[in-house]
């Protein structure tokens, strides 16, 4: 006795006729006959009556034939669900990131994810807190700076480039690092304390003269160019604001500390494949951001001159 035997007799109690159930399955009367005698013959009992309109259940058959549509709707219920946990559509992976990481570096990054994984679904959350990744139901989560989770697996994207930028009008006759005392400077607070502890851990001191607290680098950027400030920004903002002219690199040459990006991965994601994928991406993705664009470029000796 197998399931496909139980279907046929539910199908053929249902149905009514032996004739029917193998008209709609394109096979032959002998066969659905076969199925429900084996049937019978496991349990040692009729469960058929043939008359000469068809067929009825016997006594025992009503019985059996209501359990095996029970564990026949059970069986596909089981199949569905254990099918679903394969097929990534239905499975979205949670990710956790810095609000500036996925406004700035993501989009690009998620349209080349999804000609690779177009059923993938990718839920993003945008958050200033770090995650738990034991406790809460993510996938995988972006972290910029030192890492203190040992007991996840810590894939680094790469380290993030930071660069001194500023308003075309705060442009330096002798761009150097002693002229950076002349400027006025903004140092971020907020998610960007990350940059802050690095450039104390470095002694990187450019005399930060005033201070805005922003929720991110974008923000900082963009208050810099009201109001004719200079601000250190990570590639993958400055980039953005360099390529359409409104911010300048004050001193190209500058060598500012790097601050590290890492993927956090579960430990029951660690060899999923989409997740390899966009890490790949985003590491790709960085080290373009890190490098200047030759339009970037060309702005910045023309403001310069």
């Amino acid at each position: 006795m197998n399931t496909t035997h139980l279907a046929t007799l539910v199908a053929v109690a249902e149905a009514g006729s032996l004739s029917r159930v193998a008209q709609q399955r394109k096979t032959s009367i002998s066969s659905i006959s076969r199925q429900i005698a084996e049937i019978e013959q496991t349990l040692r009992t009729p469960l058929l009556l043939r008359t000469g309109r068809g067929v009825r259940l016997t006594p025992a058959g009503e019985g059996f034939v209501e359990r095996a549509r029970f564990l026949l709707r059970d069986l596909d219920l089981a199949i569905a669900e254990a099918t679903a946990l394969d097929h990534p559509q239905n499975h979205p992976l949670h990710l956790s990131s810095p609000i500036e990481v996925a406004l700035s570096l993501l989009p690009s990054s998620l349209s080349l994810f999804h000609q690779a994984h177009p059923t993938v679904r990718l839920d993003i959350h945008a958050e200033a807190r770090k995650v738990s990744l034991l406790e809460e139901s993510y996938d995988a989560a972006l972290r910029l700076g030192p890492l203190q989770d040992v007991n996840l697996l810590a894939r680094p994207i790469g380290e993030v480039a930071l660069f001194l930028c500023g308003p075309p009008s705060l442009r330096l006759q002798k761009p150097s690092i002693e002229a950076i005392g002349s400027l006025p400077y903004v140092g971020v607070v907020g998610t960007n304390e990350k940059v802050q502890a690095v450039l104390r851990q470095k002694t990187f001191d450019l005399s930060i003269r005033s201070t805005i607290r922003t929720s991110t680098f974008s923000e900082a950027a963009e208050f810099a160019v009201l109001s004719q400030h200079a601000v250190i920004l990570p590639s993958y903002t400055a980039s953005r604001f360099l390529h359409d002219q409104r911010l300048i690199l004050l001193v190209p040459a500058l060598k500012l500390p790097t601050i590290h990006l890492h993927m956090l991965l579960s430990p029951h994601h660690r060899k999923t494949l989409p997740l390899q994928t966009l890490y790949e991406i985003l590491r790709e993705q960085l080290a373009k951001h890190n490098t200047l664009s030759p339009k970037a470029s060309r702005s910045n000796r023309s403001a310069r001159r």
